[in-house]
């Protein structure tokens, strides 16, 4: 009842309905947070639905359009190259392409002593690199632009977060902050950038796995959880570089 509840008022575009809908996800917030921290958030729980389903609104579809698109159709073009870098699934990636390689190390460091493994790697961590910085940059400069409803509810995450769990580090309050505007906004435009009318053809299975990998590269920066994905020591100074970026980013972005 809630999510039907919240649906039917999300698309109104009155002052009165939409500081309702903002005052009912704030409530909600209040009254759920609990000792799991935030997982209610990144659940498909009613709240989770609601909040997404808020982010539907005309103004938050515009805000995606205008700040993914040229980052998406880069890569569109990029048709023919995935840009998987965890060298288990590279190295499974080559095995079953037909390359010869000694067999796979206890130790996965020892992967990049394989010349050919690690060149794919490299080329491919490049890549990566240089889409997600654009991706960020292209936030960071639209923040302006970004719903103030949207806004308004990282802030009220961040603050629900610090009152409730105030012996939590900060960085723990910034992921949940980027499990709504990541994990709830951004990715899924990313993933499926034809479904929010970014883009107009469907993507091709390569383009579709390295859309869900950027996405899921930024959703691991904010979070934390890259170490053991990442060996190559320029890419884990770039996630260093980029969690710094993006606390500032949340930092911005809740500054209503």
């Amino acid at each position: 009842h809630i999510h039907t509840y919240t649906y039917t008022y999300a698309y109104a575009y009155t002052h009165h309905t939409h500081t309702l809908v903002l005052n009912i996800v704030r409530n909600l917030i209040h009254e759920n947070t609990n000792t799991t921290l935030f997982s209610v958030l990144r659940s498909n729980s009613a709240i989770s639905r609601m909040m997404t389903t808020y982010t539907r609104r005309g103004l938050g579809q515009k805000y995606l359009k205008d700040t993914l698109r040229t980052q998406i159709e880069l890569l569109f073009d990029l048709d023919d190259t995935l840009l998987e870098v965890n060298v288990e699934k590279v190295y499974r990636e080559l095995d079953a392409s037909g390359v010869k390689l000694p067999p796979f190390p206890s130790n996965r460091e020892d992967c990049l002593y394989m010349e050919e493994l690690r060149a794919i790697v490299e080329e491919r961590g490049e890549m990566l690199m240089e889409i997600t910085d654009r991706i960020l940059e292209a936030i960071t400069i639209n923040i302006p632009n970004i719903p103030f409803g949207v806004r308004w509810l990282c802030k009220v995450i961040g603050k629900q977060c610090k009152l409730r769990f105030p012996d939590e580090p900060q960085d723990t309050v910034y992921s949940h902050i980027g499990g709504f505007f990541l994990l709830r906004y951004i990715n899924p435009a990313l993933v499926s950038p034809e479904a929010f009318g970014i883009v107009r053809q469907k993507p091709s299975t390569i383009v579709r796995k390295n859309l869900t990998q950027v996405a899921r590269f930024l959703q691991q920066i904010a979070n934390n959880t890259t170490a053991r994905s990442l060996l190559l020591p320029q890419m884990q100074q770039f996630v260093d570089m980029c969690r710094e970026r993006l606390f500032n980013l949340f930092d911005d972005i809740c500054n209503v």
